[in-house]
């Protein structure tokens, strides 16, 4: 079994306590960017 140090912790977790935003912010920033642009054309047709 592998052992995992009691210290370690996730770059997340690192983000998180330092008020960063996470790799999910930057992961949902490039999915919405362009659909957000898809919906300003449809709206303003």
């Amino acid at each position: 079994m592998l052992r995992i140090d009691d210290k370690a912790r996730s770059s997340m977790a690192d983000g998180l306590a330092r008020n960063r935003p996470t790799e999910i912010d930057a992961i949902q920033g490039e999915v919405l960017r362009p659909l957000c642009g898809w919906l300003r054309k449809f709206l303003t047709l």
